[in-house]
Order: structure tokens, then sequence, then C-alpha cells
């Protein structure tokens, strides 16, 4: 019983980490999405040179 119950809840802990996981990965995909949408806007207009290697980079790591 005490083994059935562990196990049980072992399952639940990783069930809760795994969507956890994928609710900060789709978090991190819509924050990136904003800054590259942001930055694709503002940043040129203001820092020509610097706005486009910062552009750059994040389309690198997107």
């Amino acid at each position: 019983m005490v083994v059935a119950l562990k196990r049980f809840i072992d399952s639940e802990r990783a069930a809760a980490i795994v969507m956890l996981a994928k609710i900060l990965d789709q978090q991190r995909d819509a924050t990136q999405r904003w800054m590259q949408s942001v930055c694709a806007e503002w940043v040129p207009v203001r820092c020509p040179v610097w706005g486009r290697l910062f552009i750059a980079r994040l389309r690198l790591t997107a």
C-alpha cells in the first residue's frame, strides 16, 4: 500500500513537472516573439547599427 502510494505521488509529481516545463516553454516562446516584434520596430529607429546586430542575434537565438 505504501509503495503504491509513493509511486502515485511520484508519478503525479513528474506529471506536474512536465506540465510546468511546457508552460514555461510557451511563456519563453511568447516572450521571444514579443521581444522580436518590439525590437524590430523600435531598435533600428533609435540605434540603426547596434539595432541590426541586436536583431540578428535575436533571430539566431530564437
